[in-house]
């Protein structure tokens, strides 16, 4: 037997849901060591000897903490996507929303859909995935104040300010880029696996530290088509009926970050990488559209990066059909 236990997540709180039958227990404490703690000693009283598999959102970093210390007590956890358990809601009706509410609304989907567990990444690469997450924040930041810089300011000493900044967080992104490198370089599977993903034209260091970083290890996808769904860059379809139908290049769902970074690679990978060369060659001779040809040779990057590291072989311009 096992108990099905949902997790509403939050800065201060966490709020427990333990199916028992049609019914539920519920137990709220705080998100902090010592509420981590209780949560497990009063799970551990309420399930006996049964197994636990319990389900968090994939809220960011709020519950990461508690969900690392579960999966170390040896309990199966799952974090799911939040548009999963928004679906979930809306598919029996529900009509009001308080944390109890949405711990017992995780619960059930737990008990229905049965995901797979969550195995925590390694060390090495929640530090990476950190220096990574930063870098792609200071550089927004960047982005933001060159704007402000390009629209012009009322006063000199304004304009001053917003040089001023983008010079700082110039210099923060030479800090963190260099951090990120380091973080690699200190971890021996990292740096293999860095050196195979750099051998393919158009993934650049930024771009390897990203994949590295974000994604989880690329041998644990079966296929490429997997990895691509969970990054995102997989084709999208609306049918219906007489309804016209429309396509995307994109679904959109997944790791934005990642997606990103491959659609910006795609860029220099069409002109530097000949396998993708010719790729983009043919699609346009077909008259399919830049952003259609462009997102098609990202994914395709997506494919090698995925082949490379999975056979751990470099990349070989002369092997382009390499099985991923």
């Amino acid at each position: 037997m096992t108990r099905h236990v949902g997790v509403d997540v939050s800065k201060a709180w966490l709020d427990v849901a333990m199916l028992e039958g049609e019914r539920g227990k519920h137990f709220r404490a705080g998100n902090h060591a010592a509420g981590h703690a209780a949560i497990k000693a009063w799970m551990a009283r309420q399930a006996g000897a049964e197994a636990l598999h319990v389900c968090l959102e994939a809220t960011g970093a709020y519950g990461f903490a508690f969900a690392k210390a579960l999966a170390a007590a040896g309990h199966k956890v799952s974090l799911i996507n939040p548009a999963q358990i928004k679906a979930f809601g809306r598919s029996e009706l529900l009509r009001s929303k308080t944390d109890r509410i949405d711990a017992a609304l995780i619960a059930r989907f737990c008990r229905a859909m049965t995901p797979p567990a969550w195995t925590p990444p390694p060390d090495a690469v929640l530090r990476l995935r950190s220096l990574v997450r930063r870098c792609a924040a200071l550089k927004e930041m960047r982005t933001q104040e060159i704007n402000r810089m390009k629209s012009g300011a009322v006063s000199e000493e304004a304009m001053a300010s917003v040089e001023r900044l983008i010079a700082f967080l110039d210099a923060e992104i030479a800090i963190i880029t260099k951090a990120a490198a380091q973080a690699i370089a200190d971890d021996a599977e990292l740096t293999r696996q860095a050196e195979l993903l750099r051998s393919i034209p158009g993934l650049g260091p930024r771009a390897v530290a990203v994949i590295l970083g974000e994604l989880p290890d690329l041998r644990s996808f079966p296929h490429a088509k997997k990895l691509a769904a969970f990054v995102g860059i997989a084709p999208g379809e609306t049918s219906s009926g007489a309804h016209v139908q429309t396509s995307s290049p994109i679904s959109r769902v997944g790791n934005a970050l990642v997606r990103s970074t491959m659609v910006l690679c795609a860029l220099s990978a069409k002109r530097a990488n000949p396998v993708l060369k010719d790729f983009a060659a043919r699609l346009a001779a077909t008259g399919k559209s830049p952003k259609l040809v462009l997102v098609a040779v990202a994914r395709k990057l997506l494919v090698l990066a995925h082949a490379v590291v999975k056979h751990g072989t470099p990349f070989n311009p002369n092997l382009p059909s390499m099985p991923s």
